[in-house]
């Protein structure tokens, strides 16, 4: 049983990322009516932006229908007129398409490629809810290439994303992610934890398809974990959400997981009738995993009813199915190796040119930093040399000032002193006239002085 556990496993993860991974979009099985109407449209209307969302409405008919060259052929045609009309979000949706489709054929290099142009596209125009779908998108394909680290960094990251947008499809969708890395990882009550979360969300939203995923993924854990009961209880409920939405893929996936836990519980009647079901509607729908688990279930149980030809014929059909699925899994593990490696190649590349242009950038940035500096350095001593001459400039006419007051003052007192000079002077003459008035004149004074002088000699 332990080899039908892992490819169930294997194979449930695949199923949950396939759907959700649409980000929103409900999946339909192709519709010619509405092929037609939208070949139509696209094959009348003007290259504009509703030429390119008709396109990639197209595209996901064709990948709903497993068309997958019809679908590539779309989305390239999309992302041609997108760039040509300048219509970034509707070239971001078509790289999307397009990595959807690699997805689908587990080119995983291819996806990541298309997912990257994407989230770019969304990031320079500032598209959100682009850019979380995306972030989500990206950590689901780094899941599958068993890169669980990078893988719930880049959930988480997409998380936090479409919580802030209040996404509420987003965030149950980026639970469902977790828990299915958990899963993985075999961190079952991390995986459950997360599991329920998203479950609950989704019976909110009324997303069936979702719901019934989710339900299926528990179940799956607690068949892991031996706890019969719970798990027959959810494969039964998410049984009857498939057969009330006519998803028969997923019903017949549920009736032979059913029929190996009655197995398990030596229940060989209930087992017996689960697992035929099972194997009828598998065979005629060409799934060839679930033939396979079934087969060999079978093989066991009529082995332990003591039915040898029954049990060597089922036995021989699990053989079968084992060789087919082995050659077509090696074919695509080859094909998968190579492109990993041209991938790797590629990313080495993009890596070194990356290095190349980050030192580039890195010595530009240093010469603009020494151009900065010396400029700033040149206008500072500019600055100091104005600020100099400025101050001299100051000075001087401080100093014209001061020296223009002192020669105003000395003049104001030279003026001072030349009128108390006059007044000195006039004063003088003055009190001289006024002598001479008083006084005997010279000649009057000679001559009394020659009289006294003829007397004394007498």
């Amino acid at each position: 049983m332990e080899i039908q556990s892992a490819q169930r496993l294997q194979k449930y993860i695949q199923a949950i990322v396939l759907l959700l991974c649409m980000a929103g979009t409900q999946a339909f099985s192709q519709d010619k009516r509405r092929v037609d109407s939208l070949e139509t449209l696209i094959s009348t209307g003007v290259d504009d932006s509703n030429k390119v969302y008709s396109l990639n409405a197209l595209c996901w008919e064709y990948i709903d229908g497993a068309n997958y060259p019809k679908a590539t052929l779309i989305a390239k045609q999309s992302q041609e007129l997108a760039k040509r009309i300048g219509f970034k979000k509707g070239e971001a949706r078509a790289y999307n398409n397009a990595g959807v489709i690699y997805y689908y054929q587990s080119d995983y290099p291819n996806t990541l490629d298309n997912y990257y142009k994407a989230l770019k596209l969304f990031e320079e125009i500032g598209e959100q809810t682009g850019i979380a779908v995306q972030t989500g998108n990206i950590g689901m394909v780094y899941a599958d290439q068993g890169n669980y680290a990078h893988a719930l960094e880049t959930l988480q990251k997409a998380l936090m994303m479409n919580k802030k947008l209040k996404r509420e499809y987003g965030v149950a969708k980026n639970y469902a992610h977790i828990g299915l890395v958990y899963h993985s990882q075999h961190l079952d009550e991390k995986a459950l934890e997360n599991y329920r979360i998203a479950l609950d969300m989704y019976r909110e939203q009324g997303q069936e398809k979702e719901y019934a995923v989710m339900i299926n993924n528990i179940a799956n854990i607690y068949y892991e974990k031996k706890d019969f009961a719970r798990s027959l209880e959810y494969y039964k409920s998410a049984i009857a959400t498939f057969e009330k939405m006519n998803s028969v893929q997923d019903v017949v996936l549920n009736l032979g997981n059913i029929g190996a836990i009655y197995l398990d519980m030596k229940n060989y009647g209930e087992a017996e009738r689960y697992l035929q079901k099972a194997i009828a509607m598998s065979d005629s729908l060409g799934l060839v995993f679930s033939s396979q688990d079934n087969n060999f279930n079978l093989s066991k149980l009529y082995e332990l009813k003591h039915e040898p030809v029954k049990a060597l014929s089922y036995y021989k059909a699990y053989i079968a199915n084992r060789d087919s699925i082995f050659n077509e899994e090696n074919t695509k593990k080859l094909v998968r190796s190579e492109m990993n490696f041209e991938f790797e190649k590629k990313q080495a590349v993009e890596k070194a040119e990356q290095e190349k242009k980050d030192q580039m950038v890195k010595e530009e940035q240093h010469h603009q930093a020494v151009v900065r500096n010396v400029l700033l350095t040149g206008f500072a001593l500019v600055l100091l040399l104005a600020f100099a001459i400025f101050k001299g400039y100051r000075n001087k006419q401080k100093a014209n000032i001061i020296i223009t007051q002192q020669k105003e003052e000395t003049e104001r007192q030279k003026a001072v002193i030349e009128e108390k000079q006059k007044e000195i002077l006039d004063s003088i003459h003055y009190a001289k006239k006024i002598q001479q008035s008083l006084l005997p004149p010279e000649t009057y004074i000679q001559k009394s002085m020659d009289k006294l002088k003829r007397k004394d000699r007498l």
